[in-house]
């Protein structure tokens, strides 16, 4: 049986709910609401969670009842990767012959290869990214030849709108999965070292020919995803070679491998009619050109990765006027930067409502705040983001009183601000104090200046303490207000307490603060280590006072000691 007909459900209509699931339109508007659909990056703990918890119930549905099966499957296939869905075929296995390999031990029976079919007709998003399998092991060619030989007619996934895909030489599989109904479409091209860089950009470059035949008009968002260990800002061989002019019906355009940007090539982009996201590595020098008129007239998310001079060239010739969204990674930052960022701020349009910049490589600027001089009365202003990858100076704090003071007044509708530095040099040297770090009182006087704020990162907050117990203060938790505040996501870089009491008093402190974070996602202290950037492990010590933290919460909800079971994360 295919997706789209069902069997008539089995039970007796002997209530108002069972009358109504009887009716398939209101099963499977029922069932949307379990769908997993794209995980947004942006969303909760609690929300992620709770998706999880969505795919397990359709999961149970598809089993309790032959009535379910076949509109839950209907849903719960719809997002998959590409192991899950050949795994259903029973003959598809993991062998090793030298290095692992994934291929068909035979073919599978007419049953088996129906079964396949009723599931790879739901899909309608596919992840076929090596870098999200276990094994790192590759699907074998004959695989796709397979496929190819069983389904001639366009595919054994018609249905298929978003891919993620693999650019590798001699992977036939990127061919036969492309087709007109995609609709979005990601190509991690990997440069594992300069000299094979050039085969792999090759490969991409064919991808993008097919999919100019055989997707345009549909096409919607292209990304080609650069996956590599050569400097950000270092292009690989040929990849200046790689076309995009012909894309101009597309909405949305990321292209993360470094481009030299000409002004011809600036002109082209500029004038594609429905781009709403664009995002480039480039280098653009400044020249004596005039600005372009009416530049991407709807454009409202710009992603750049560049020097800072190169930024600010590219919005003295292009600079998109109802921008609503912008991020910057900004690479060898120099102290003379300074006076281009406080003009360049100047250029921002005043529709801007999320401003991200992430310094991706030595930063010894004192004060990183200084580059938000400019845009402080900015009102519309609800998402700010400031990273840097590496702080090389423990004793150069990248925010400081004076700054947050400042920042009091600023962006009253703030949402999210993550003001984060993401890994520390000599980790094990972090001074007791910092000189002008910000303070308890300012956090304090900020989140309530701000009632909106889900998200809050802070590189340090100096906790009050007692200095009639030196040489060892006790922190004095006490002492600040109980906010009730509303805060979801708390984040601290640098936490200054070690032993189980320091911790225990921070966590205090920053409960009678925040007692409604979101703790869902809290890890153990096995992942506290600085130098692992995988999930928030480079908060160090932070990992300790969460853990802390949702101690109190269970205290406060009495969770513990009722009969129902807590949330798994807190097992």
């Amino acid at each position: 049986m295919s997706p789209g007909t069902h069997e008539p459900l089995a039970f007796p209509a002997t209530s108002a709910v069972s009358k109504a699931l009887h009716c398939h339109e209101i099963l499977s508007e029922s069932l949307e609401y379990l769908a997993p659909g794209t995980l947004d990056p942006q969303s909760l703990p609690r929300q992620q969670r709770e998706r999880r918890i969505a795919q397990g119930t359709l999961a149970a549905l598809a089993r309790v009842s032959h009535a379910f099966t076949y509109p839950a499957l209907d849903v719960l296939w719809r997002v998959t990767n590409i192991l899950a869905l050949l795994s259903v075929l029973p003959t598809f296995e993991l062998k090793r012959d030298g290095e692992y390999i994934y291929l068909l031990s035979g073919e599978p029976s007419s049953k088996a290869w129906s079964h396949f079919m009723q599931h790879a007709k739901r899909v309608k998003e596919l992840d076929m990214s090596s870098s999200r399998n276990a094994v790192k092991a590759p699907v074998s060619p004959s695989v796709w030849t397979f496929l190819s030989i069983r389904t001639p007619q366009g595919g054994f996934l018609p249905r298929l709108q978003r891919l993620e895909m693999d650019a590798r030489p001699g992977d036939p599989g990127h061919i036969i999965l492309l087709s007109s109904s995609i609709r979005h479409l990601t190509i991690n091209v990997y440069y594992p070292t300069s000299t094979d860089a050039g085969h792999h950009t090759s490969t991409t470059q064919t991808i993008l020919d097919v999919v100019r035949r055989t997707t345009i008009p549909h096409l919607e968002s292209l990304r080609v995803n650069r996956v590599n260990f050569l400097p950000l800002l270092e292009p690989g061989p040929r990849a200046k070679d790689l076309q995009y002019a012909g894309f101009t019906h597309l909405r949305a355009l990321d292209i993360e491998h470094k481009m030299t940007l000409k002004r011809s090539q600036l002109d082209a982009l500029a004038r594609f009619p429905h781009l709403r996201k664009l995002g480039l590595t480039i280098s653009f020098e400044p020249n004596a050109d005039p600005p372009l008129s009416d530049a991407f007239p709807v454009l409202r998310e710009l992603k750049l990765a560049a020097k800072w001079h190169h930024v600010v060239a590219f919005f003295d010739k292009a600079a998109p006027k109802n921008l609503e969204a912008l991020t910057l990674n900004i690479a060898r930052y120099d102290r003379t930067d300074l006076a281009s960022i406080s003009n360049f701020n100047l250029k921002i349009p005043t529709s801007l409502q999320r401003y991200s910049i992430c310094y991706s490589e030595r930063c010894v600027l004192q004060y990183c705040a200084s580059v938000l001089e400019g845009i402080m009365q900015r009102d519309q202003i609800t998402h700010l983001s400031m990273k840097i990858d590496k702080l090389y100076n423990l004793d150069l704090l990248p925010l400081d009183e004076r700054e947050f003071k400042a920042m009091v007044n600023a962006w009253p509708n703030l949402v999210e601000l993550d003001f984060a530095v993401k890994s520390l040099q000599d980790y094990a040297q972090l001074p007791g104090e910092f000189d002008d770090a910000p303070t308890m009182d300012t956090l304090v006087r900020f989140v309530e200046a701000h009632p909106h704020l889900v998200r809050l990162t802070l590189p340090y907050v100096h906790v009050p303490t007692d200095p009639a117990m030196q040489p060892k203060s006790r922190v004095l938790w006490h002492m600040v207000p109980q906010l009730d505040h509303g805060l979801q996501q708390l984040r601290i870089s640098l936490v200054d307490a070690r032993t189980p009491s320091d911790l225990r008093c921070v966590a205090l402190l920053y409960d009678r603060l925040f007692p409604n974070l979101d703790l869902t996602d809290a890890e153990p202290e096995e992942y506290r280590t600085p130098w692992n950037d995988g999930a928030r492990a480079h908060f160090g010590y932070w990992v300790d006072v969460e853990q802390m933290l949702v101690a109190l919460q269970m205290g406060r909800s009495g969770v513990h000691r009722s009969g129902s079971a807590p949330p798994v994360e807190w097992l």
